[in-house]
């Protein structure tokens, strides 16, 4: 339906917003000092900036279908391998996340980073509520409430799991094709 298009785009808008701000603050913060003793935001800042790029192409709320999505879609993916396979150590990127059912959409992030010796680290950072389940959690001593992290990282992935382009097919699938199937199960205990 249009309207579920319509709000679709306001989502990644929002999300791209957002992330152009950070992105701001973090060029901001680097041209502070002479010396720049803050140059460590730069991969930030890079990270961000490639994250907004790729909303940009994800073919997220295109009304595209058929033939033309697929297109749009492998597009998407070849320009994110390559970016994958150009990250230098203990550099990360920003990634659009989430999934798309016929009636709902969910977003997230998510942030690949290239942790040195072959070895990178894959985080969700969750917006809100799906999902949250599966996160790590303590209770507040005080209050005795359940505090859920709102980030999941995977550590130690060998870098040839990371450059496989079928996991990152698989994952971005479920915002470019709507399904019911496409959830936070499938997400947390099937690709993850």
């Amino acid at each position: 339906p249009p309207e579920l298009l319509k709000n679709r785009t306001a989502m990644y808008q929002q999300l791209t917003k957002s992330l152009s701000f950070m992105s701001h603050i973090c060029a901001e913060t680097m041209q502070i000092g002479v010396n720049n003793p803050l140059q460590f935001l730069q991969s930030n800042h890079w990270g961000c900036e490639a994250c907004i790029r790729l909303i940009e192409i994800l073919p997220h709320s295109a009304g595209a279908s058929g033939a033309e999505l697929d297109g749009l879609f492998m597009n998407f993916l070849n320009v994110l391998i390559p970016l994958l396979e150009n990250v230098q150590d203990h550099q990360q990127l920003v990634l659009p996340g989430g999934w798309q059912q016929p009636d709902y959409t969910y977003l997230c992030l998510y942030i690949v980073r290239n942790c040195g010796n072959n070895r990178w680290s894959f985080t969700v950072c969750n917006t809100g509520h799906d999902g949250l389940q599966y996160h790590p959690a303590t209770f507040d001593p005080e209050t005795g409430t359940e505090l859920k992290q709102l980030a999941m990282t995977v550590w130690d992935i060998p870098a040839a799991r990371v450059l496989d382009s079928t996991f990152w097919t698989l994952l971005f699938r479920m915002q470019v094709y709507p399904s019911k199937k496409n959830n936070a199960a499938f997400l947390y205990t099937k690709l993850m």
